[in-house]
């Protein structure tokens, strides 16, 4: 596999760079071609697990909502802002996404496509990130006043950040990665991966019949093929629904 072929020659370029060989083996070896498998979406009932779950904390039920029904990718939801929020008109702008990088640490960057998208927002969603955003003023302003007790501790950052880390700073992948498996574990589920979160959105979209066009609106796919071919999925739903379909097409005698 290519994972084997990453490892061997990690191996001998070490073993060359220390003098032990004289020419890297692994240098001509072609990689293995093959066909990708995309990770499917997050069962309906795990997703309804996942979910309960989540509304035990204004936090987990904020970034849950955004993530699994809005479906942004993961270094955008990190990059979110509370002034990307229009409360007034129901809109979020995702414009920028949370990248680590080398030498830099996490840095700030365009969306993948380069081009920003708003999507909309309904009344629960509002009302999800006010009650989110009134509980993290909360927070904040209880860790000020333990820092009054012990000046040792930490000082509290405000970047704007809508899910930042716990002193306000932007959070890294791996910590956002960490509360993601320990929400899967209480909510008694297997293992998912964050970015399956966003293929089950897009998939959940396709299911209840939410066309193509809009469905790109909210991922921010300009490639329709690229959303067919590897964010949106059949379901047992939606194949039972098809099944119905086919039952209401057939003539009755």
């Amino acid at each position: 596999t290519n994972v084997v072929h990453r490892v061997l020659n990690k191996a001998f370029r070490d073993a060359v760079r220390k003098k032990y060989l004289v020419v890297n083996p692994m240098q001509d070896v072609e990689r293995i071609k093959g066909d990708s498998v995309p990770t499917p979406p997050i069962p309906l009932i795990d997703f309804n697990k996942i979910y309960r779950e989540a509304m035990r904390s204004p936090y987990m039920h904020a970034r849950i909502e955004i993530g699994m029904v809005l479906s942004p990718r993961p270094g955008e939801i990190l990059g979110l802002k509370w002034s990307d929020v229009d409360f007034g008109n129901r809109t979020l702008l995702i414009e920028r996404q949370l990248q680590a990088v080398k030498g830099k640490g996490l840095v700030f960057q365009t969306v993948k496509q380069g081009k920003s998208r708003i999507i909309n927002l309904n009344d629960k969603q509002i009302e999800i990130l006010t009650i989110h955003r009134m509980q993290q003023e909360l927070d904040r302003t209880h860790r000020e006043y333990e820092r009054l007790i012990d000046p040792s501790l930490p000082p509290i950052e405000d970047h704007g950040l809508i899910f930042p880390n716990t002193v306000g700073k932007p959070l890294d992948a791996k910590r956002d990665r960490k509360w993601w498996m320990d929400l899967l574990k209480r909510a008694g589920v297997g293992h998912y991966t964050v970015y399956q979160m966003r293929k089950t959105a897009l998939t959940n979209l396709s299911v209840h019949g939410i066309d193509i066009p809009t469905i790109k609106k909210f991922s921010g796919h300009t490639n329709s093929s690229t959303l067919l071919n590897s964010y949106v999925f059949d379901t047992p739903e939606s194949v039972s629904r098809a099944h119905e379909v086919m039952d209401r097409l057939r003539p009755t005698i």
